[in-house]
């Protein structure tokens, strides 16, 4: 390495920061022969000294249809692999593909995840180097695993290197490049060499000092660090460099030729059988297999091996694995460039027809088709299609631009639907929702004959994970009054109706649809649409009130689903209904599991829609069962996915909760935060969507937190009256117990009358205890008797929720004294203890004022108000990632012990990091080792 010391100092800092678990990336930038390799091959040497596991591989121009292509080749993910988890990881590149968007698996996020685990596993004994070269060449889901490398992975001892050329660079690099800048990686630049540095080269090439004509010469190379070697090279292999008494002369006269004549003359020494093989293997890539040249050259393995050696032994190709390379980049495309342009076209569309009637994979076949093929050949499009089709799961990105190739290629004049179909469902599938909604309304326009009912079917799903309810509804009514497509298609359209009608307050509308769907699935014989209209019917049931019969019916649609199917993103919309149901039942134990159950099974599957909805779902449950240190974690779990995936759907439950406990816990700030962000999502999509009466109600939970108890009493009544005319029933008992108590102390009287006489309603449905209880309690406010409020804490305790139990002990605390009975000190300690498990500091105030009213002086009672920083500051959960981190373990394996998600683990660690003061998992073990020879307190 000549003239780049700097550079490589910033290199070295990167192996020291990756060793303490740091973020160490660096992105190398410059033109091709500047001198990007030498810096990654002196880094890796280097990285070697200090026991790094080194993984390197460069992208390819010819591979850029090959999802995961260069990622998995550094990672070494093969089909003989050791390693099951790599072994899997191929099997899911290579297997089948299901071609149907909206309920199919992503693959995309399953290889992720378990991408990231490989990384995470070889990091444990280890630090890791990972060096990605040509990254301008690389494919979009590689680029994503690289984006995700440096936005998601926290703490562990990896070292990523990347580099890349100015140009081309697609639109993926540049926002790789971007978050790279703002997470604090390290960029570089390559310039040209200065002429001190290009003489040095020149003297180490020659092993002479040069003479002032060969300097001459060799500044024909313009700094570049190859250039100057190739051109060094060809005039010593020439003759055309004498050393005489120690000086390296040359000719003044001799003219530098361009560098891609300097690299065809040196090869020009090569036998010419050799040379045409290099022609054939330049046309198939920068790497290629013998078996891929014998088969497009129509020679034996042994004959092609033959005719090889001869560019092993000169170095102009070399092994990697079980694959020849070219020594360079600039090699390879001096032969390529040197073909004409109808040759290069005719030897690639050879090579594309060769290898797929030796029944290649359609990527490989698609890549050289689309370089090769003229427009109207008809066999070509229908390799770029099944290449489409193959990639679409793993990158819709390439599948995106392949099926575009295709259509450049169809007839002129001719109009391919199906082509612009599956264009439109992978757009879709990678979350360009404008360009897909523009393409499928212009289909959808001239779909007469209803042909594409499938496809407003596909559209309306994705709205709804967009969170645009009323969207969807409006595209899946727009395909039922068309009244044509197949009675399936439309039996399952309708079923959708019934589970969406509901957010918009249309239960009667809901209840036909439901009624319709299972008319439909009874005469088709379909589980699927059975499923979803009994979800349907249970999430209206849960909305009037009727919990139990919620329950039971979302029960039998989860039975109902997986009937026809074990392991299916079928079976998770049932099982999201039911965990809601079960919740709303008081069985909130069971519907956690639910939630726990659906989101391993979104994991497993790779369904990223789904993720941002369970970890929602896990916040509310979590919450309502009293665990707010993991309520939290679970919510902001799932608004950094919905930011990501783009899927906003159930937000609002997440921003419920944040907003709810913090205001509960004095971050008053930090709850109007959370309710800035509910009503920004409330302005972009509606109120249709799940969680929105649970967000008003937490909206008035923060003003009353903030001492506005009129104005909290005056968003409650606005609440209950919207949510009346909705025919919300079932959430009188979260609205009218706040409601009653504000109503008698601000003296409206007749407000609370008419709200407890609702609640009365209420029980008469379903008197589960929690709707028993919210009817005590607002009993006992208007009558001011200890009795009911007495009742109220039985309900509660019974319904095991620990916020109402510990209100309603307070309540009937209170009363009780004020009948002058002692008892009640006993039941106003019990929600102070309450309060303190769930680190409602406002409460804990509020109960201890009445308290020290009374008499009593309850003393310590452990930490009331955690820290913010400290090992003190970290929650229960919180203390055994940690543990278990500090252990060995990885995020997947800690996520297994604590039965959470691998998500939610990197979101503890997070905040560990944060609370105390420290960037990796490195320093986490040594913390955590100080910690535990640390004396006791005395």
């Amino acid at each position: 390495m000549v003239g780049r010391d700097s550079e490589q100092t910033a290199l070295e800092g990167l192996l020291t920061r990756a060793t303490k678990g740091s973020l160490a990336a660096a992105f190398i930038e410059g033109e091709a022969g500047i001198g990007k390799t030498g810096l990654t091959s002196a880094l890796i040497e280097r990285a070697r000294t200090r026991r790094f596991k080194i993984f390197r591989a460069a992208a390819a121009e010819i591979d850029r249809d090959r999802p995961f292509g260069a990622i998995a080749d550094a990672l070494n993910v093969r089909s003989d692999s050791s390693d099951p988890v790599r072994v899997s990881i191929d099997d899911l590149l290579l297997g089948p593909a299901d071609a149907e968007v909206a309920p199919s698996p992503d693959l995309r996020y399953r290889i992720l995840g378990r991408l990231l685990d490989v990384v995470e596993e070889e990091s444990r004994s280890a630090p890791v180097l990972l060096v990605l070269e040509d990254l301008h060449w690389s494919d979009p889901a590689t680029l994503l695993m690289v984006h995700r490398l440096i936005t998601r992975v926290e703490g562990l001892p990896l070292a990523l290197v990347c580099t890349f050329r100015p140009l081309p660079r697609p639109a993926e690099l540049v926002q790789v490049l971007e978050e790279a800048r703002g997470a604090g990686a390290v960029l570089l630049k390559l310039g040209s060499l200065e002429d001190d540095d290009v003489a040095e080269l020149v003297r180490r090439t020659v092993r002479a000092d040069p003479s002032p004509a060969l300097l001459r010469q060799a500044s024909r190379a313009a700094g570049n660090a190859l250039f100057v070697l190739e051109l060094i090279g060809s005039m010593m292999e020439e003759g055309a460099i004498r050393v005489s008494e120690g000086i390296a002369g040359v000719e003044d006269s001799t003219l530098a030729p361009p560098l891609r004549v300097t690299i065809l003359r040196r090869l020009s020494f090569l036998p010419p059988s050799t040379l045409e093989l290099l022609r054939m293997a330049a046309v198939l890539g920068s790497s290629f297999s013998l078996p891929d040249l014998s088969t497009v050259t129509a020679q034996s393995i042994e004959r092609v091996a033959a005719e090889i050696d001869p560019a092993l032994v000169a170095g102009v190709v070399g092994a990697e694995g079980s694959r020849l390379a070219f020594r360079h980049d600039l090699v390879r495309e001096a032969i390529h460039e040197d073909l004409s342009e109808p040759v290069r076209a005719g030897l690639h569309l050879h090579a594309g027809r060769t290898l797929a009637s030796a029944d290649a994979p359609p990527s490989q076949v698609a890549a050289h088709l689309v370089l090769g093929a003229e427009q109207g050949d008809e066999e070509a499009i229908d390799w770029i299609k099944r290449a489409a089709l193959e990639a679409a799961p793993r990158s819709p990105v390439i599948a995106t631009d392949l099926l575009r190739h295709a259509l450049e290629l169809r007839p002129a004049g001719i109009v391919e639907t199906e082509i612009k179909v599956e264009l439109s469902r992978v757009l879709l599938w990678s979350g360009r929702f404008a360009e897909a909604l523009q393409l499928s309304n212009e289909l959808l326009e001239q779909d007469a004959a209803g042909s594409l009912d499938g496809l407003r079917y596909a559209v309306g799903r994705v709205l709804v994970y967009q969170g645009n309810v009323n969207d969807s509804v409006a595209r899946v009514e727009e395909a039922l009054s068309a009244e044509h497509g197949s009675d399936m298609e439309r039996a399952r359209m309708i079923a959708d109706l019934a589970l969406r009608k509901p957010l918009q307050g249309q239960l009667e509308a809901a209840d036909r649809a439901a009624e319709d769907a299972l008319r439909g699935a009874e005469r088709l014989g379909d589980g699927r649409v059975e499923s979803t209209a009994l979800s349907g019917i249970s999430l209206v049931a849960g909305l009037r009130g009727r919990f139990t019969e919620a329950a039971r019916v979302a029960k039998k649609a989860g039975a109902r689903a997986g009937k026809d199917i074990e392991e299916s993103v079928e079976l998770l919309q049932p099982r999201f209904f039911l965990g809601f149901a079960l919740l709303e039942a008081d069985r909130l134990e069971e519907g956690r599991d639910e939630f726990l159950h659906t989101l391993q099974l979104a994991e497993k599957l790779g369904t990223p829609w789904a993720l941002p909805l369970s970890h929602a779902a896990l916040a509310l449950a979590r919450f309502l069962a009293g665990q707010w240190d993991d309520a939290l974690a679970d919510a902001d779990t799932s608004i950094a996915l919905a930011q990501e995936l783009d899927m906003e759907n159930w937000l609002l439950l997440s921003h419920s909760v944040r907003a709810s406990i913090l205001a509960r816990r004095g971050d008053t700030s930090g709850a109007d935060v959370a309710l800035a962000d509910g009503c920004g999502l409330i302005a972009r999509r509606g109120p249709a969507q799940l969680g929105f009466d649970r967000f008003l109600w937490s909206w008035s939970t923060v003003l009353e937190m903030k001492g506005d108890a009129p104005a909290a009493l005056s968003h409650l009544e606005a609440t209950r009256t919207f949510l009346e005319d909705l025919g919300f029933v079932g959430r009188r008992r979260d609205v009218c117990p706040d409601l009653v108590r504000l109503a008698v102390s601000e003296g409206r009287h007749g407000l609370a009358r008419s709200a407890a006489g609702s609640l009365e309603e209420l029980v008469a449905l379903d008197p589960i205890p929690s709707v028993r209880g919210a009817a005590c309690r607002c009993e006992g406010f208007l009558s001011e008797k200890p009795e009911p409020h007495l009742k109220a804490v039985e309900c509660y305790r019974a319904s095991g929720r620990p916020l109402e139990t510990a209100l309603s002990c307070e309540s009937a605390g209170e009363a009780v004294v004020k009948g002058g009975g002692s008892e009640g000190i006993a039941l106003i300690t019990e929600a102070a203890v309450i309060f303190e498990s769930l680190g409602a500091t406002q409460d804990i105030a509020r109960v201890e004022r009445m308290l020290r009213a009374l008499g009593v002086k309850r003393g310590a009672k452990g930490q009331r108000r955690r820290p913010k920083t400290g090992w003190d500051s970290l929650t229960k959960t919180e203390q055994q990632v940690a543990r278990l981190a500090a252990e060995g373990l990885t995020n997947p394996q800690i996520g297994a012990r604590l039965y959470v998600s691998r998500r939610t683990v990197a979101t503890h660690l997070s905040h560990i990091y944060q609370k105390l003061g420290i960037a990796s998992r490195v320093e986490l073990a040594a913390a955590s080792a100080n910690k535990a020879t640390e004396a006791p307190a005395t």
